[in-house]
């Protein structure tokens, strides 16, 4: 329940003491690491993904899940295309395939992970065998085939399209902002590290509003009322 209403804090409280009363189970470690994850303590979620793949057994689903987060860690962990947590990613995502061959999601991770190291032959194949699955997410299956035509966008940081009405009611979208230098910054009120992002970002807005630079700030906030308040109290 608190993990479910963001109250991060409370929530690994709660997860802790289940896994003491468990002794160690695989499932507490693996909700200890989302939790820490979405908390931006990657290090500790990490750590977290490691205790739940020793501590899975034969629950196949148990270390699946957290084989797969601990390589989208190590990715977003990850400085350039040579770091080793890249490499690091890759084989947690081939454990991930000795457990289940057919889950869509793995081909397609480990798809992208090899295209981040620029080799283009081998994450085409995997992303052609994660289409060649049933059962697809249609907007991740859309995103596959992109890449599969431009493969650098697996590698590439890019925005894709969207439109939106913003806070002050004006459309925002690619077409609004083209021809400015963008930063996009997905945040939410219940982030401690969003929170205190704020000061710094609004500094760098106001230094560089008449140089053609626009801040975007996207929240993923769930109660309206509660961001609408936050964005009035700091001025945003």
């Amino acid at each position: 329940l608190y993990q479910s209403k963001r109250k991060y804090e409370l929530a690994l409280d709660a997860y802790h003491k289940a896994d003491k009363l468990s002794h160690h189970s695989a499932l507490c470690q693996l909700k200890l690491a989302v939790v820490e994850w979405k908390m931006g303590d990657a290090s500790s979620a990490l750590g977290s993904t490691k205790n739940a793949i020793k501590s899975a057994g034969g629950d196949k689903n148990v270390a699946l899940t957290a084989h797969l987060l601990r390589a989208k860690l190590l990715v977003q962990m990850s400085s350039k295309a040579t770091d080793k947590k890249v490499k690091e990613a890759e084989s947690e995502l081939r454990e991930a395939l000795t457990l289940d061959p057919n889950q869509p999601v793995t081909h397609f991770s480990l798809g992208m992970v090899l295209l981040k190291q620029e080799r283009d032959a081998e994450g085409i194949e995997e992303l052609k065998t994660y289409l060649s699955l049933p059962n697809l997410d249609p907007k991740t299956a859309r995103e596959a085939k992109r890449t599969i035509e431009h493969p650098v966008w697996g590698r590439e940081p890019f925005a894709p399209d969207f439109s939106f009405v913003a806070h002050d009611k004006q459309t925002v979208s690619n077409r609004t902002l083209r021809g400015k230098v963008v930063l996009m910054d997905f945040w939410g009120t219940w982030c401690p590290p969003c929170r205190e992002s704020v000061p710094i970002l609004k500094s760098v807005q106001k230094k560089y509003a008449e140089k053609g630079f626009q801040l975007v700030s996207v929240s993923s906030d769930d109660d309206e009322d509660v961001w609408q308040t936050f964005v009035q109290a700091q001025h945003m």
